[in-house]
């Protein structure tokens, strides 16, 4: 009867855990927890239960083995036949019944023990879920593919920078680089990418207009909608170390989503470039008027923009995820372990503590002081200049 009991209480306090843990969100790994810590606390319970009642009776009984039980007559003396077979038999019953005589644990003593034992189990089989989850909600981003672990959509960040073509590969960062003339000429422009490896690696920000590419892809064969994007920003004054200007040479396509960050309130909104040749407006709700849907096999990019001209922010995006069956869940999507982050310009670039020029405004430079543009080769890297410089380089201040 007892392995019938703890295997029936097992199976009632697993479930109730499980059905505890289903009523919030959380990764599948975490309900799968929640049965095994049940069975192991209640197998756990059960064994110690059964060595503790066995050691109870040994302390009792005494671990001695039994005396040998002499042959006699006495119970056949008035018959005087030699029958020790017999009185051996009759010795042995006489002292188990008397062993059986002996008192032994009352029953709700016992059964005190084991409920009080099954219900600190139970405790912590329902409150283990609880604590498990809060863990894995604070765990830290452990790649690109941000989310929530065990989410239907699983969201890939494929790039982070500046839109070239419209913006260049200009950089600000936080505080002065202080190159030495050889480390100026040891930054190298990429093909397609301009100096902004360079920048990205040394703690560059980029100014004014950051692009997001994104991969969502669904992880189930339920159809999920995203039916909404936020970003949770914190911002602050701009960035004021040093800037590298690295302009454009062209305009580039439109995307998808972005976001006005000096908005009080931050949401996905869509572009307008109907005015002049460059230039973008942000307006209206995106996902008032459409939906991103995905399901599992299914792989749908999408680009943000993040836009600034007053401020320094870091931020994270929140996607709103809809699936089929009508549940809503939260993901949250970053930049691998940090934020994303975007920065304006200053307003004069007599507050930059300095300055350095790459592509087309180093070209300008070089050309200003006599040097040939098919000489270019010969004058790698970027070039510091004082701010006055640049300001006759960029025409501007």
């Amino acid at each position: 009867m007892a392995p019938t009991r703890y295997i029936l209480l097992t199976a009632v306090l697993a479930t109730a855990g499980g059905v505890a843990i289903n009523r919030v969100t959380g990764p599948w790994w975490l309900q799968a927890a929640v049965f095994t810590l049940a069975v192991a606390i209640l197998g756990v319970g059960g064994f110690v239960e059964y060595r503790f009642r066995g050691q109870e009776h040994a302390a009792q009984h005494g671990s001695e083995e039994p005396a040998e039980l002499p042959r006699t007559n006495s119970v056949y003396a008035s018959g005087g036949a030699n029958t020790g077979a017999h009185s051996t038999v009759n010795d042995f019953r006489g002292a188990r019944i008397g062993y059986l005589n002996e008192q032994i644990p009352a029953s709700g003593e016992r059964g005190t023990r084991t409920y009080a034992l099954f219900a600190v189990a139970g405790v912590v089989v329902l409150v283990a879920p609880f604590a498990l989850l809060v863990a894995a909600t604070q765990a830290p981003d452990e790649g690109p593919a941000a989310g929530v672990q065990g989410a239907p959509l699983e969201v890939t960040v494929l790039d982070v920078g500046p839109d070239i073509d419209a913006m260049g590969t200009s950089a600000v960062f936080p505080d002065p680089l202080e190159l030495t003339a050889a480390q100026q000429s040891s930054v190298r422009a990429v093909p397609g990418a301009g100096t902004w490896p360079w920048s990205s690696d040394h703690g560059g920000v980029v100014p004014e207009l950051l692009v997001i590419r994104l991969m969502l892809e669904g992880r189930s064969g339920i159809r999920v909608q995203v039916t909404d994007i936020t970003a949770l920003k914190d911002c602050g004054a701009p960035l004021d170390g040093a800037m590298i200007d690295d302009p454009p040479g062209g305009a580039g396509d439109t995307p998808q989503i972005a976001f006005d960050l000096d908005k009080q309130h931050t949401i996905a909104q869509e572009i307008d470039n109907s005015g002049h040749s460059g230039t973008y407006d942000i307006t209206g709700d995106y996902f008032a008027n459409h939906t991103l849907d995905t399901k599992k096999g299914d792989r749908q990019p999408i680009t943000i923009w993040a836009r600034t001209y007053e401020q320094n922010c870091t931020f994270s995006l929140e996607f709103t995820v809809l699936d089929s069956n009508g549940e809503t869940r939260k993901q949250q999507v970053r930049n691998g372990d940090r934020d994303f982050e975007v920065s304006a310009y200053l307003s004069s670039v007599q507050e930059y503590r300095e300055i350095y020029v790459a592509g087309l405004s180093k070209m300008t430079l070089l050309m200003e002081e006599g040097l040939d543009v098919g000489e270019l080769g010969d004058e790698p890297g970027i070039r510091e200049v004082s701010p006055q410089r640049f300001t006759e380089i960029a025409g501007g201040g």
